[in-house]
């Protein structure tokens, strides 16, 4: 318990220390190219591993704890210089989908970053993922954005990647864009690659997101559509209500309840089908948690993944 508060009062330090160019000690990546609008590619794994560790033996907590957040936001900043043969009929589009891994796997359980802007989830969990020497996160890069754009001459395709799972999911995340035939059949390719690849042969996904203060939070799901959509909701008056778990399984909701935390449980019956994750893996039988935190709450992250961890040891 006492190593677990020590992490966490570092956390609150990371944002003042200097950056670094580096991973984090003890992770590699391993990044896939995949070119919008290349079926000719749609299931070529084009890995560049990325392994790299930090010099020196000994070093302070802290400093090592600093090390890792400063490192994991220099993350989007290395790019692949690895390119397509394939003609780009959709426009210049493209999105790095990248393995952040420690030497230790873990069979069927999958951290998965879907929205690259959302900064303070990546960090926190590249680094909590490096010091627990365990584990996978899955993260899209895409322009430093929320959404992944394709355009081209005659078509413009704006979407949400966490809501191209179904395919009601991605009609309406489309809707708002001049998405034509190819621009729809791309993204369902996209969503396709990444099911195939990545996320249907896991047993548990793990997703980290953030919102922003006086947006949805943990109060949203009592009522109107999410609230419909909700089969059980425990609120903590002690907790700030943008940081909470989501998920579609009863022991998890059981779990995270016991020790204090915000969560909602997905009524995969009655939940509106918007193609985000939780509705695709409640359908296929993989578990799904989401981690989701106000952007900048690190301590409040990290605490939460530690919950995950132990959630994640029990047998």
């Amino acid at each position: 318990m006492k190593r677990f508060f020590r992490l966490l009062s570092a956390a609150l330090m990371l944002a003042a220390l200097p950056a670094c160019s580096a991973l984090p000690a003890g992770l590699h990546a391993e990044r896939e190219h995949y070119p919008l609008g290349c079926p000719d590619n749609l299931f070529m794994r084009r890995f560049l591993p990325l392994k790299m560790q930090m010099p020196g033996k000994k070093r302070s907590k802290i400093g090592h704890l600093a090390r890792l957040f400063n490192a994991a936001g220099a993350f989007s900043g290395a790019k692949s210089t690895r390119k397509s043969n394939c003609p780009d009929t959709l426009g210049r589009s493209s999105v790095h989908i990248v393995r952040y891994c420690t030497d230790t796997p873990e069979p069927g359980i999958l951290f998965y970053h879907p929205h690259e802007n959302e900064t303070t989830a990546k960090k926190t969990t590249a680094a909590a993922l490096a010091e627990r020497g365990k584990g996978c996160l899955l993260a899209l890069e895409h322009r430093a954005s929320r959404r992944i754009v394709i355009e081209s001459a005659n078509s413009r395709a704006d979407f949400d990647p966490n809501r191209i799972y179904t395919e009601a999911g991605r009609r309406a995340t489309l809707a708002r864009s001049r998405a034509g035939t190819d621009a729809e059949n791309t993204t369902a390719a996209f969503a396709r690659y990444l099911l195939t690849h990545h996320l249907n042969p896991q047993r548990i996904i793990i997703a980290v997101h953030n919102n922003s203060n006086g947006g949805t939070d943990i109060r949203s799901y009592l009522s109107g559509m999410l609230g419909h959509g909700s089969a059980e909701v425990y609120i903590n008056p002690a907790r700030d209500p943008d940081d909470y778990f989501f998920t579609t399984d009863r022991r998890a909701f059981s779990f995270f309840k016991a020790r204090g935390f915000n969560i909602v449980r997905q009524n995969s019956l009655t939940v509106h089908d918007d193609g985000s994750l939780s509705v695709y893996a409640a359908r296929h039988g993989i578990g799904y948690i989401n981690v989701e935190a106000e952007h900048g709450h690190r301590a409040a992250q990290t605490e939460m993944l530690y919950a995950v961890f132990e959630y994640l040891a029990e047998p």
